[in-house]
């Protein structure tokens, strides 16, 4: 199944992510190939970076117990 996410990282740490009816925002950090994200008012949880280059983030989460791998293109 395929959703349209849009994400934006900035250079001063902060992101936000846009689902379409839902959004979110907070802070980021990569360390130890995971990115890390702290969204505002809740825990900071991480996902497994499977590939990072100039252009492409690919990355495993888990989403309500199913594991699904998110690619993110420029």
């Amino acid at each position: 199944m395929n959703v349209k996410m849009d994400f934006t990282f900035n250079e001063d740490g902060s992101y936000s992510i846009d689902y379409g009816s839902q959004q979110e925002k907070g802070s980021f950090q990569i360390k130890d190939k995971k990115l890390y994200t702290t969204e505002d008012g809740q825990a900071e949880k991480f996902v497994k970076i499977v590939q990072l280059t100039a252009d492409s983030l690919q990355f495993k989460m888990n989403r309500g117990g199913r594991m699904e791998t998110v690619v993110l293109v420029k």
